[in-house]
C-alpha cells in the first residue's frame, strides 16, 4: 500500500461502492489482504454471517468467552467494593464506640484527638496487621525459621554489647519468638522518663528520639539526648531495654521521630520475665553485659582495664552510666541483705543461688555481722 498508494486508494473506493472485493491471488493479492484486515479488525464482521457449522461454533464460543470475562470482571469489582464497604462500616462502628467512650468519661480534647488519631493510624495499616496475623498461623518451626532470618539479626547483630557476649543462640531465639510487630505513628510516645518498663522493644524501621527532663532557669524542659535510626547500622536498636533488664524505672523518654512512622518489635514484660525464670543464668549474663557496656561491674564499681573511647566521655554516656551505677548498687545492697538473712536462717537454697550470682561471700549486713 505504501509503494502503490493510488492503487490501494482505488481498492478502498471500490469497496465503498460495491461493498465487497473478490480475494484473488496475483497482482492484487496484498491489496485484497489489506482490505481483509480492514474489514476483519475495524468492522468486526458486523454484516457477515457464518456460513459453515464450524464458523458458527467458533462465533458462539467466542461470544460465551467474552460474556464470561465481562461477568468475571464485573463480579470482581462488586466483590471488592462490597468488601471495602464492609471494612468502612466496621471501622465506622468502632469509631462510634470510641466516641461514646470518650463522651462518657469526658476526655479532654487533646487526649481525645490522640486516641482518635491512634485508631485512624491503625486502620491505615490494617492490611499490614492482617498479614502479620496470617504469619502467626504458620507452624512453629516455620515461624522459627522466619524469625531467625528476619528478627534474630535485629536482636543480636545490632545489640551485640547486650545480646552477643555470653548469650546463647537458644535464648536469643526464644526472645525473638515472643516479639510482635507494632506500628507507631509520627510523634507517638513509646515511654516516659520515670515509668516502670512494660515492654521489651526493638526498633525495626523508622527513627526514635530520646530525651530527659532538666531544669533550666527554674523551669522543667526536655533535653534531646540522641536519635536512633533503624537504617543506620551502627545504632543499637534496643529501646529502653536496660531498665527492664535491671528492674528499674526508665532513665529517659522515647518518642517516634516527628514526620516518620516506625515499626517496633515488642514483647510484654510478663513474657520476658517468664523467659528469664526459665533461663536465670542468661538473665544474669544480660545484667553483666549491661554493666560492662557502661564500663561497670555488677556491683556498680568502675570496670578495671576498660577500654574507654571518645563516646564514653560524652555527657550523655556519663549521665546514663551514673543511672546504671545507682541501680546496680541498690541491687547489690538488696542482694547482700537477702544473702546475710538467708545465711542467718540457714536457707541453703537462697545462699546457693546468690553465690551462683557471684555475690561476695564475706559480705556483712548494716550491723557489720
Amino acid at each position: 500500500s505504501r509503494s502503490n498508494p493510488d492503487t490501494t486508494r482505488d481498492y478502498f473506493m471500490r469497496f465503498e461502492d460495491e461493498g465487497m472485493i473478490n480475494f484473488m491471488l496475483g497482482n492484487d493479492f496484498w491489496e485484497s489482504y489489506l482490505l481483509s484486515l480492514y474489514k476483519g479488525f475495524n468492522l468486526n464482521y458486523e454484516d457477515l454471517l457464518p456460513e459453515r457449522p464450524l464458523d458458527l461454533c467458533l462465533e458462539v464460543f467466542g461470544s460465551i468467552m467474552i460474556l464470561l470475562m465481562k461477568s468475571y470482571c464485573i463480579g470482581s469489582f462488586f466483590k471488592y467494593h462490597q468488601k471495602r464497604e464492609f471494612e468502612v462500616q466496621r471501622f465506622a462502628k468502632l469509631m462510634r464506640s470510641v466516641n461514646q467512650y470518650l463522651d462518657l468519661y469526658e476526655v479532654p480534647p487533646s487526649l481525645r484527638k490522640t486516641v482518635m488519631n491512634h485508631f485512624r493510624f491503625q486502620q491505615a495499616n490494617h492490611n499490614k496487621i492482617k498479614t502479620l496475623e496470617v504469619i502467626s498461623q504458620l507452624p512453629v518451626e516455620i515461624q522459627k525459621r522466619l524469625k531467625e532470618h528476619e528478627v534474630l539479626p535485629i536482636i543480636v547483630d545490632r545489640n551485640h554489647a547486650y545480646f552477643g557476649n555470653g548469650i546463647s543462640t537458644e535464648y536469643a531465639m526464644h526472645v525473638s519468638m515472643i516479639l510482635m510487630s507494632q506500628f507507631l505513628q509520627p510523634g507517638e510516645v513509646i515511654f516516659l522518663e520515670g515509668e516502670v518498663p512494660r515492654e521489651l522493644i526493638f526498633l525495626d524501621s523508622g527513627a526514635v528520639s530520646f530525651s530527659r527532663s532538666t531544669v533550666q532557669d527554674g523551669r522543667k524542659v526536655e533535653q534531646l539526648l540522641r536519635y536512633v535510626r533503624a537504617d543506620r547500622k551502627e545504632d543499637q536498636t534496643m529501646i529502653g531495654g536496660v531498665p527492664l533488664i535491671l528492674g528499674c524505672a526508665h532513665f529517659y523518654s522515647a518518642r517516634v521521630r516527628a514526620g516518620t512512622e516506625a515499626v517496633t518489635l515488642t514483647a510484654p514484660r510478663e513474657s520476658f520475665e517468664e523467659l528469664n525464670k526459665t533461663y536465670p543464668d542468661m538473665h544474669d549474663q544480660l545484667i553483666r553485659n549491661v554493666a560492662e557496656a557502661h564500663l561497670l561491674d555488677v556491683q556498680g564499681k568502675d570496670l578495671v582495664g576498660a577500654d574507654r573511647q571518645a563516646e564514653h566521655e560524652s555527657e550523655t554516656f556519663l549521665a546514663l552510666q551514673q543511672d546504671v551505677r545507682k541501680t546496680l548498687v541498690a541491687r547489690q545492697d538488696s542482694m547482700n541483705a537477702t544473702f546475710t538473712f538467708a545465711a542467718s536462717t540457714g536457707n541453703v537454697k537462697i545462699v546457693t543461688e546468690l553465690l551462683q550470682k557471684r555475690i561476695e561471700a564475706n559480705v556483712a549486713d548494716y550491723d557489720g555481722r
